[in-house]
């Protein structure tokens, strides 16, 4: 469910840092969404109509966490949207390619960011309902 709820940054903050990303300035963007399901967090910054870029905080492992990861998803595509979502995900960390792959993400080049190199992915309304 979206939130707008600044108490659980403290939640947030134990993943961090990510470099240029400042949790309080996003979630009071209220162009960004921010959805939230128990101790889970899919956070999704605006870049252009339709676009988002995402970014999620998971406490549940495994198999409970692709569930709410496709549940953020579905209600970012279905309820606010959204067209396409990207992400950057730097290249030594393999389990969280890992559940990019398991949430329908497609792998594009791998790019050069402030967090050093990192596989950008892809998924699209279409690619998620599909």
């Amino acid at each position: 469910m979206r939130t707008y709820n600044t108490s659980y940054i403290r939640d947030i903050l134990e993943h961090l840092p990510i470099a240029g990303f400042e949790p309080l300035g996003v979630i009071l963007n209220h162009d960004n969404i921010v959805i939230k399901n128990g101790q889970d967090y899919g956070v999704f910054e605006f870049t252009t109509f339709g676009t988002y870029t995402g970014h999620y905080f998971f406490k549940s492992r495994g198999r409970a966490a692709i569930e709410v990861g496709k549940q953020f998803l579905n209600e970012l595509f279905n309820e606010h949207g959204a067209c396409l979502v990207i992400g950057f995900t730097p290249c030594e960390h393999q389990a969280a390619k890992w559940m990019n792959r398991q949430l329908g993400f497609k792998p594009g080049p791998t790019v050069e960011t402030t967090e050093g190199t990192c596989q950008l992915y892809t998924l699209t309304k279409e690619q998620h309902n599909g």
